[in-house]
């Protein structure tokens, strides 16, 4: 039988000798179209020439794209996920590292991987060309039939966008290029796979999905509580006064430093003149009793508005808006040569219920903030969004900088609020690559 079936389709990423298995769903779709000329040809007089010549100019880059869902898997201490592949093209590796099991631009990494999650981030993406060397394989093997392959060479992820359907599974949708399309026969590319599908106990629920956020640029409505940590270490203060040190950034588990300070701990018998704790919004307090000893101290992040956000719905999605360059030689169809990236950009929405709990601090206080700020053209939220919670498995898009519009209001049976929101590089500058980072947790196979 010559006939071949979507229902028997494999797809297989390569690169070098390391290949990956994605399982795609329904919907899956690959082509390259040509770009041709037209010339016409059209005389006056009583016999005259009426033609239409068409020349094919070049090759258009081809175009695919594919569903998956987000099934991350936890084997031999590492985090790894069926579509994790796409994730690291997305942000630009060219390299495998099996061993640690990790992605990296030459040798910079571009994921961190162990047994607590495997992290993605763009620090590495900030490059005007993604790079060349990954193919995807759509692979038609029925039963009793000729395998049939078809390969996209040199492929990029252009984007990645998933919706948050409370009834459904997490799934991830995916669209990008490739230089050209070719037909493989029935050449075997699907042995030896790096990563395979794995089992299928790890598929993530969205109904359980929560999100987490706090603004940290400016306090409008009802703050948070403060949140306490303690810090191992004790230090003897020379002038037996307490000491108390409070600086103005983010919290990230950076322990103090300053004159004679430095490590983890705050060593004994030190004299304290300063000293800067690099964890945001924090004051530091170190309490000195009678002997002189100052206990250990403890760390208070100043109060925040911290947003109890229940949504119903939503999207995320990431775009590195790639083109291409192809040449215009006449006489011959050109090829694509080469894809360009374009600004990255990671935007969304989600949806929720209009609750007018203050005390909550639901979504109501939410929008009444935002609507009366008439004086921050950009804000600052610290947002998480946990795709099926924050236990294993589950899938984390960490957003440290997020711009929110103002929400607008859907006049349904129930209101309901539409956020937007815009993942931006920390303190505006544009030379950072942090706007989100990716976290799968996977459970054990």
């Amino acid at each position: 039988m010559a006939l071949q079936f979507t229902r028997d389709v494999r797809v297989v990423v390569e690169k070098g000798t390391d290949k990956w298995e994605v399982p795609v769903l329904d919907g899956f779709s690959f082509s390259q179209a040509i770009n041709s000329s037209e010339i016409t040809v059209n005389e006056s007089g009583a016999t005259s020439r009426r033609a239409r010549l068409l020349f094919n100019d070049s090759l258009a880059p081809v175009e695919w794209s594919m569903s998956t869902y987000s099934r991350p898997s936890l084997a031999d201490s590492k985090n790894t996920g069926v579509e994790e592949v796409l994730w690291a093209m997305f942000a630009g590796a060219d390299t495998y590292d099996s061993t640690n099991k990790v992605f990296k631009n030459s040798t910079n990494a571009v994921s961190a991987n162990d047994v607590n999650s495997h992290t993605f981030n763009f620090d590495q993406s900030n490059i005007s060309s993604m790079p060349n060397g990954w193919n995807i394989y759509f692979i038609f093997e029925p039963t009793g039939g000729t395998r049939q392959i078809y390969k996209i060479a040199d492929a990029v992820v252009n984007s990645a966008s998933m919706d948050f359907d409370i009834d459904g599974i997490a799934t991830i949708s995916w669209s990008g290029f490739g230089a050209r399309i070719t037909d493989e026969g029935s050449t075997n590319v699907a042995s030896s796979i790096t990563t395979g599908i794995g089992f299928s106990g790890n598929f993530i629920r969205n109904r359980i999905s929560t999100v987490s956020l706090e603004r940290d640029d400016l306090l409008v409505g009802s703050p948070g509580a403060s949140e306490l940590t303690a810090i191992a270490g004790t230090v003897t203060d020379s002038n037996g006064t307490d000491a108390i040190f409070t600086v103005n950034e983010d919290v990230t588990g950076t322990v103090v430093t300053g004159q004679g300070i430095t490590g983890t701990n705050i060593p004994a018998d030190t004299t304290v003149l300063s000293a800067v704790y690099s964890s945001p919004n924090t004051t530091i307090t170190m309490s000195a009793v009678s002997t002189g000893v100052v206990a250990a101290p403890k760390v208070y992040t100043l109060n925040r508005d911290v947003y109890d956000i229940v949504v119903t719905g939503g999207s995320i999605n990431f775009e590195n808006n790639i083109s291409y360059l192809t040449p215009e030689e006449l006489g011959k169809v050109n090829s694509p040569l080469a894809n360009i990236t374009g600004s990255r950009s990671i935007s969304g929405n989600l949806t929720c219920y209009l609750d007018t709990d203050l005390t909550a601090s639901k979504s109501g206080e939410l929008f009444a903030d935002l609507v009366s700020d008439t004086d921050t053209v950009r804000n600052s939220f610290d947002m998480a969004i946990n795709v099926g919670g924050t236990a294993a498995p589950c899938l984390t898009f960490d957003i440290p900088t997020a711009h929110l519009e103002v929400p607008v209001i859907n006049v349904e049976d129930l209101l309901t609020l539409d956020i937007a929101f815009h993942a931006q590089p920390s303190a505006g500058n544009a030379d950072n690559t942090d706007e989100a980072t990716i976290i799968y947790k996977g459970v054990a196979t």
